[in-house]
């Protein structure tokens, strides 16, 4: 856990002096794995719809520009449904998150305006807001130890980037994440999530006055 939180506050470190900002908007796609003692699931989840925003800073690594290294901050929400003929639930959950980014440029297209690049994140995420609804009664899920605390979530994904001018571009982009409890991986029972994610991303670059 302190090795985690170290390097992430190095990648941040390294990042105070980025060349882009970036606003990102998208949806989420997310399945719940609820597990209880013994490794079995407690129920079974279909997958549900929401939200996903993000703002940060973007720099270079290489000399090429082919790698790039981003911070941000980003809010997920984290939908799932659940039931049987008898009874119906759905949960909202809402995350804040501090997220590392990686990407890399392996097919370039038209002078370098169009990218096709891979990229890899984790990010720390919060539980800050959320509901679960049973046959329409409406429970606060801060009463609910398994949402909260820390959460990890690693991605994996692939993005289509295009430069419309030498400081503005747009990207396109698919995830494919896990997360994780970092408080309550050790306890009777826990929950996970499996969330796939599309979005759409603005990129405003401008250059670095700082060595």
């Amino acid at each position: 856990m302190n090795k985690l939180l170290f390097t992430s506050m190095f990648m941040i470190s390294t990042s105070l002096f980025s060349q882009s900002l970036f606003f990102t908007s998208g949806k989420n796609y997310t399945d719940y794995d609820f597990k209880m003692s013994l490794n079995t699931q407690n129920k079974e989840f279909s997958s549900g719809s929401g939200n996903f925003h993000e703002v940060g800073y973007t720099r270079p690594i290489n000399t090429k520009k082919t790698l790039r290294h981003s911070i941000s901050m980003n809010l997920n929400e984290y939908n799932s449904n659940s039931g049987n003929l008898a009874t119906s639930y759905a949960w909202e959950a809402d995350y804040l998150g501090l997220k590392n980014h990686l990407e890399f440029d392996f097919f370039n297209f038209f002078n370098n305006s169009l990218k096709l690049s891979a990229n890899y994140s984790f990010t720390f995420q919060k539980f800050v807001n959320g509901q679960q609804r049973i046959n329409g009664q409406i429970f606060d899920l801060k009463d609910y130890q398994d949402f909260n605390g820390l959460f990890l979530n690693n991605a994996f994904g692939g993005s289509l980037s295009y430069t419309i001018q030498s400081n503005m571009g747009i990207a396109v982009g698919y995830d494919f994440s896990k997360s994780i409890s970092l408080t309550r991986k050790g306890s009777a029972q826990y929950i996970s999530f499996r969330n796939q994610q599309i979005y759409f991303k603005f990129v405003f670059s401008y250059k670095n006055k700082v060595n």
